[in-house]
């Protein structure tokens, strides 16, 4: 039983074209959908975070766009306006698109309170952004309202904190200047220069990574990984990452000029994947370059032992697969990438995240001493779908006739990408290969190179190389090993998405919201363990957890 289960696995792990086929059902289905809701009538309404001030008694206005007016507890006065920013403002996109908030303000045009109601943002790198609205609060029109100037952005994501800071600045304008009757100061914001350094920088890096494999240069390759590294990871921040997969599909595309490398790292990335093959995944993510070096610390030049079967292996490596279809189906279903921020290298290079994913992040560089590159070979989902869109690049490294099969390349490929055909020729599995040279370095006879020739693309005549005796207790070793990381990954996904729905719970759906001496203490209590002094307490956003 045991062995027909990991053959079924096997055959069913063959069969790319159907996952591709998936992907592009799932993904399309996505724009569908993104496209409805973007076209969707809206409702003239919208609803007022809980947080605000109570009781409160509105009126709803239509013109010149929704708003509502808030009343004295007796109605004789106008004490203050709520707005919704998307009705002010559309244009205006962070990194994973438009950030939506409701505001108060007074009849001065003064910040009583920020809700943020949806948005894209990568908690991981944002924080609570909550905490970052905070210092907009007693603002108005009549500040600058400038990122680094009155304004502190928020550290590793200043995509983000620009456009929120932006949203709220020209919804305050506009609004101030049609409701308000009031003038706004000119000649605040400077003009955007055009982000040459990024495309430069970003060029030069799939140029040395392509002419690397190209060349069979691994001076270069290293090269490429580590320039990766330094700035995709350490300095920018910003990757291939299934985020910008999911957002695409959401119809959620950030403002090129004001996020380049947004684009710069998808676009190219897709693009050479269908021209050479996972030259991304092999040459550039900054997340291999760690990966890599544990592999040179502990496994020294040769890969480990094939201790598993052929059939576990592949068993294991359907699971990036899966998560590439649960994560951007949960991420249509809830409009919003959140469920999609569950890449271990966001919590490497932003340095914030919570014990879950940390632990999730250590137990990878544990696992990466064993087999190389697993998180790579096993969970990635952009892995995954840059291995299916490599199933149909151009060029590809292929065996050139006669071959005496002398399966040296088999053993050396660090990703056990290489297997064989019914005439024992070697044949390489695309989806799997990473580009990294080793195979046509290895070959005696030089009949590997990268070639656009049609030659068996597999893996559907692939037998694997692996022949060694295997045992069923180093498989179920390595199962258990990987289904705990793989249930890791799960809960950090849940984690996401619970996160998700209670920050849309936030919002009511009346106007009225009457407070209880109980939340009362509460808030009372919250501002005392804050050092902020009660009488300012109206102007604050507060929350309903009790300290």
């Amino acid at each position: 039983m045991y062995k027909i289960w990991l053959k079924g696995l096997t055959v069913l792990a063959m069969k790319y074209r159907i996952l591709f086929f998936l992907f592009l059902i799932i993904f399309l289905g996505g724009l569908k959908v993104s496209w409805q809701r973007a076209h969707a009538p809206q409702k003239n309404a919208f609803a007022i975070p809980v947080t605000l001030e109570n009781p409160l008694s509105t009126k709803f206005e239509t013109s010149p766009f929704p708003y509502y007016k808030i009343f004295s507890a007796d109605k004789s006065r106008i004490t203050g306006y709520i707005f919704q920013t998307s009705d002010l403002t559309t244009n205006i996109k962070g990194y994973g698109g438009p950030v939506k908030m409701v505001i108060s303000i007074d009849t001065a045009g003064r910040i009583k309170n920020i809700d943020i109601t949806e948005n894209n943002e990568t908690p991981d790198y944002t924080g609570d952004l909550n905490v970052f609205t905070r210092q907009f609060l007693l603002k108005s029109h009549q500040n600058p309202l400038i990122l680094g100037k009155d304004i502190d952005g928020i550290t590793g994501a200043t995509v983000s904190s620009e456009a929120i800071t932006r949203t709220i600045k020209e919804s305050l304008e506009r609004f101030s200047k049609e409701i308000l009757n009031t003038k706004s100061p000119s000649g605040n914001s400077p003009p955007q220069p055009f982000p040459w350094a990024p495309i430069i920088i970003t060029f030069l890096l799939f140029l040395t990574a392509i002419v690397g494999i190209v060349w069979v240069d691994m001076r270069l390759r290293w090269l490429a990984l580590i320039c990766g590294f330094i700035y995709l990871g350490l300095i920018t921040h910003t990757m291939l990452s299934l985020v910008q997969v999911s957002n695409v599909s959401l119809l959620n595309i950030p403002d090129f000029l004001k996020n380049p490398l947004w684009a710069l790292t998808l676009i190219p990335a897709f693009i050479a994947t269908l021209i050479i093959g996972r030259i991304y995944c092999g040459s550039l993510c900054p997340f291999a370059f760690p990966q890599e070096v544990m592999a040179k610390l502990f496994l020294r030049k040769k890969p480990p032992a094939k201790t598993i079967s052929p059939g576990a292996d592949s068993a294991a490596r359907l699971l990036k697969y899966l998560f590439l279809f649960i994560i951007l189906g949960l991420s249509i279903i809830f409009n919003n990438a959140s469920a999609a921020n569950m890449e271990p290298f966001v919590t490497l290079f932003s340095g914030h995240g919570e014990k879950l994913t940390w632990g999730f992040l250590f137990l990878l560089f544990i696992l990466a001493i064993f087999h190389y590159r697993f998180w790579c070979k096993y969970l990635c989902p952009v892995g995954a779908l840059t291995g299916l869109t490599a199933r149909i690049s151009l060029f590809k490294i292929q065996t050139m006739p006669p071959c005496s099969c002398c399966g040296i390349c088999a053993g050396t490929c660090p990703v056990e990408a290489i297997g064989h055909d019914k005439e024992k020729h070697p044949v390489i599995d695309q989806a799997e290969c990473i580009l990294c040279g080793k195979c046509i370095q290895a070959c005696p006879e030089k009949k590997l190179k990268l070639s656009c020739a049609r030659y068996p693309m597999g893996p559907e005549n692939i037998k694997p190389a692996q022949t060694q005796n295997n045992k069923r207790s180093s498989d179920a070793l390595f199962l258990v090993l990987t289904a705990s990381a793989a249930i890791f990954l799960a809960a950090i996904i849940n984690d996401n998405i619970l996160k998700n729905i209670q920050s849309s719970n936030k919002i009511k759906t009346s106007s009225a919201d009457v407070e209880t001496p109980s939340r009362s203490e509460a808030i009372k209590k919250q501002f005392e363990s804050k050092g902020l002094p009660l009488h300012e307490g109206k102007y604050w956003k507060v929350s309903d957890e009790k300290s």
